[in-house]
């Protein structure tokens, strides 16, 4: 049996040099900027959609437009909600607020909703969020705008989840961070994928084009994923990672509806162009065999101390790594938990992936 022993330690190595290389391809991070001089900063619009979520409009919309800013909108898309949503709204007295109302829509959804939107906005800059998140403080949209220069198209940023009790919420928060740890420094090192609708914007030169990819998605959903693999085409997509620009959003608190959530994700995932499908693949692949190889290798006797060596290198890396991304998100009590919560989620994820495969999406999600 020495030459399996042999092959089961090859593929090991293999599979932990793929993730050293992979961890090094994530070494960038976007830079936290000072403040510009408040006299330069753009107009923005802040479009927000909403679909039957009044009660979390109540709780989130009011310090939105109470934003200390000088020049700027927020819009709140209505799409086709069944509750009181449009009643309340009419109720709410400032000039910063407009309210655009779809009802007998041929395409209700929130990519249509998003479309109508940004088409309606009228400053220089176009800030997307949810109407289930809420912004941190007064200087919310100044600390973003702050990023906004010449030579970029769009932005992304993060999108929290708000801290509870319980192990349940500290696995969803960890799969948040490590997805946010990817995407932010891949769009740091000029390689952007994805970006999440609770905190992106874009240009205003670039709505046409905007509007028409959200026309032509291939999905119901893909608002934010898609929509950015088309436009990261059309020039450089800035990532800001600067906890001053945070929103923050509620997590699931059952396993049925975070499963419900993730596989509606996951099925935009399958449409990513096939280079992020590659590096992504690998990176969650090698992460899932890496665990039985180096079980196998240490449990069949096969220098056992090399095998442990090899699994502690490896975790110094990753985890370090993970480590190092969650402090810099403010996920700092998860740090501790890396361990348990990484291998949790490395074979949590492929039931995801498997029960996306091939469905679609819903309209809103």
């Amino acid at each position: 049996m020495g030459w399996l022993h042999h092959l089961l330690f090859f593929f090991l190595l293999v599979v932990v040099i793929i993730q050293l290389l992979l961890v090094f391809r994530f070494r960038h991070w976007p830079s936290v900027r000072k403040n510009r001089n408040e006299a330069h900063l753009p107009s923005v619009s802040v479009v927000v959609c909403s679909h039957n979520d009044v009660h979390e409009l109540k709780k989130n919309l009011l310090l939105l437009l109470d934003q200390n800013y000088e020049i700027f909108e927020v819009i709140v898309v209505d799409d086709h909600s069944e509750d009181d949503t449009n009643e309340w709204l009419n109720t709410i007295s400032s000039d910063k607020l407009r309210v655009l109302t779809l009802r007998n829509n041929k395409k209700p959804g929130k990519r249509w909703a998003l479309a109508e939107g940004i088409s309606a906005a009228r400053h220089e800059w176009v800030v997307l969020t949810d109407a289930d998140c809420m912004v941190p403080e007064h200087n919310w949209l100044k600390n973003i705008a702050g990023y906004f220069t010449e030579g970029y198209i769009g932005y992304v940023g993060y999108g929290p989840h708000k801290k509870n009790t319980g192990f349940f919420n500290k696995l969803i928060r960890f799969d948040t961070a490590h997805i946010a740890s990817l995407y932010l420094s891949s769009a740091a090192a000029g390689f952007p994928y994805m970006g999440v609708g609770r905190n992106m914007g874009w240009h205003r030169s670039v709505v046409p084009l905007l509007v028409g990819a959200l026309k032509q998605l291939p999905t119901a959903s893909g608002d934010d994923d898609l929509v950015l693999q088309t436009m990261r085409n059309h020039g450089k997509i800035l990532a800001i990672a600067n906890p001053e620009t945070f929103v923050y959003s509620e997590a699931k608190k059952t396993w049925s509806s975070w499963l419900r959530q993730k596989t509606r994700h996951h099925t935009t995932g399958w449409k990513y162009h096939w280079k992020d499908k590659l590096w992504l693949g690998a990176w969650h692949i090698s992460r899932w065999i890496f665990y039985p190889l180096c079980f196998a290798c240490i449990v069949l006797d096969y220098l056992p101390l090399i095998g442990i060596s090899v699994f502690l290198l490896r975790s110094a890396f990753v985890w370090g790594w993970m480590a190092i991304r969650f402090n810099k998100l403010l996920e700092k009590d998860l740090i501790l938990f890396v361990p348990l919560l990484e291998i949790i989620h490395t074979f949590v994820l492929p039931v995801f992936s498997l029960l996306s495969a091939g469905k679609k999406n819903k309209p809103w999600n």
